[in-house]
């Protein structure tokens, strides 16, 4: 999954478009996720990012997680 994630930053559709707006687009449409437009692609990139970081290094792991705002 590490790898997936760190190659979604170059994976590009059929016709050459970057995946990685559709993928934070289905991310953001989950229930659980408190993420939409701009800000979901963002931090779906930068998490594509870290899992760049730690594959390159077959110790390290990535962990992900959301956290909401109690009221």
């Amino acid at each position: 999954m590490v790898r997936a994630l760190a190659d979604l930053l170059a994976e590009t559709s059929d016709d050459g478009a970057p995946v990685l707006p559709d993928v934070a687009a289905a991310w953001a449409s989950e229930e659980d996720m408190p993420l939409s437009g701009d800000a979901a692609v963002e931090s779906v990139k930068r998490i594509g990012e870290l899992a760049a970081d730690a594959s390159e290094d077959g110790r390290q792991q990535l962990y992900v997680w959301s956290g909401t705002e109690s009221v």
